[in-house]
């Protein structure tokens, strides 16, 4: 089973280039542009993400 990997990223081409990168590594990604986003997303998934990587500003 692949690891699953939850991209934060406001930039949309940052964000695309990441999830290119890990899916060519085999990992299933999550995208979100915003933090408000992804913390829906974890509430919803939490039992699924392995790894968060965020965009820190």
């Amino acid at each position: 089973m692949s690891k699953v990997i939850l991209i934060v990223d406001d930039e949309p081409d940052i964000l695309n280039l990441t999830q290119k990168f890990l899916k060519i590594g085999n990992f299933d990604t999550i995208t979100s542009s915003n933090a408000k986003e992804a913390i829906a997303k974890v509430e919803d998934k939490y039992s699924d993400i392995d790894l968060i990587l965020l965009d820190v500003m």
